[in-house]
């Protein structure tokens, strides 16, 4: 019996760490919080320019060119990107968590005597198919030559701009996708009667990822 005794509790001894082992593993995995990581943003940035071939305005039967020093001050706001009828908001550079208005003049030239790009949003947004950008545009007065025209929204214009892409705009991980838009300015401000409409025409000139 004694042999016997000896033989078990020395089996007992043996398996004593297999089965320390399967009880820790066990309870590791019993352990779990049920919250998975979050995955990192990505960066969406959306450049403005105004459309270097669309460069003459003709008021009354005077011709004008964007290199009139022209002057027409475009406010951007509200912007947000969309997958269907879910979206996320934009913000116009990275410190900014809420909606301010900003303003550019969309006809000012660089140095080269280019249109100047603009960035009007630089924001991070979750990773994941998108399908349109949305944001205000609107604009109060052309000063051109010896012209300054007063110009509004189209009465039956939405306050909100839509741009829809061609594809979906896959937003991945840490990268940067950038939007460049072009606006057709001179042909966005149309005569009705004794009024100037600011009829907003942008498309999208390229996409880049970085």
């Amino acid at each position: 019996m004694k042999s016997v005794y000896n033989c078990f509790s020395g089996l007992i001894i043996k398996l004593l760490p297999v089965v320390l082992l399967l009880a820790i593993g066990l309870g590791s995995n019993s352990c779990t919080t049920g919250v998975e990581k979050s995955p990192l943003p990505g960066y969406l940035k959306v450049t403005l320019q105004s459309n270097p071939s669309d460069s003459t305005i003709t008021i009354g039967d005077q011709k004008y060119s964007i290199s009139d020093k022209g002057f027409l001050n475009v406010t951007v706001y509200q912007g947000a990107i969309y997958n269907d009828s879910v979206f996320t908001d934009i913000f116009s550079n990275l410190k900014e968590y809420t909606f301010f208005d900003h303003s550019y003049n969309i006809l000012s030239l660089d140095k080269q005597g280019a249109p100047k790009k603009f960035v009007i949003f630089d924001s991070r947004i979750p990773p994941g198919a998108y399908d349109s950008l949305r944001f205000g545009l609107s604009a109060n007065s052309l000063l051109i030559g010896d012209f300054q025209i007063p110009v509004q929204l189209p009465p039956d214009a939405p306050q909100l701009y839509g741009v829809h892409f061609n594809e979906p705009l896959q937003i991945k991980e840490s990268d940067t996708t950038v939007v460049n838009l072009q606006i057709n300015t001179f042909k966005s401000v149309q005569r009705y009667r004794n009024s100037f409409y600011f009829d907003r025409k942008i498309n999208i000139k390229n996409i880049e990822v970085r």
